[in-house]
């Protein structure tokens, strides 16, 4: 029984560690280790900063539309076809779409896409890009009504715009690579 006692006393016994403190390449180091030669005892250790969350504050979340809301058109890209290289010095891309059933713009129904990290919406199924970058795009389409709330699936395709640039012309000519020219 005395044995019990003993040991509760020594785990409750209070640690009386002590810290230590020096400088090594510029930085403040805190040791309980005693012999380090630029060792001082440290009698209060620097305070902690402690947060504490904030209370949550309760959101409404959006009401679930159903996926026959969600779903009411389906959307395909006609043009450009996928991974399709477009090419000419205009940059003019021609995007064209079909939805099924048949787009009812009358009531707000349109067609939203994003490319080149731009959003725009349309209200028929065609539209004309000009002056496009040369490289790699990527189109991404759905349909939204005048509230914006999605009304089919999203279409998502990848074309490329090829284009031609004076330097390479310049470059053949300055080179003699380039055919000779009929008279």
């Amino acid at each position: 029984m005395r044995f019990v006692i003993l040991i509760f006393f020594v785990v409750l016994q209070p640690v009386n560690a002590e810290i230590y403190q020096w400088e090594e390449n510029g930085e403040v180091v805190y040791s309980d280790d005693p012999n380090h030669k630029d060792a001082k005892k440290k009698e209060v250790l620097p305070e902690i900063t402690e947060y504490k969350a904030l209370p949550a504050k309760s959101v409404a979340m959006p009401t679930n539309r159903s996926q026959a809301d969600t779903s009411r058109y389906e959307l395909t890209v006609v043009s450009p076809e996928a991974d399709q290289t477009i090419t000419g010095n205009t940059g003019n891309v021609k995007l064209e779409f079909t939805a099924k059933p048949h787009l009812v713009s009358h009531a707000g129904h349109r067609i939203e896409y994003q490319i080149a990290g731009q959003t725009k919406t349309i209200s028929g199924l065609a539209a004309m890009l000009s002056n496009m970058d040369r490289g790699s795009h990527t189109l991404t389409a759905r349909v939204v009504d005048s509230e914006g709330h999605v009304l089919s699936n999203t279409v998502t395709t990848t074309f490329y715009v090829k284009r031609n640039s004076v330097f390479i012309k310049k470059n053949l000519k300055k080179n003699n690579m380039l055919a000779p020219q009929a008279k």
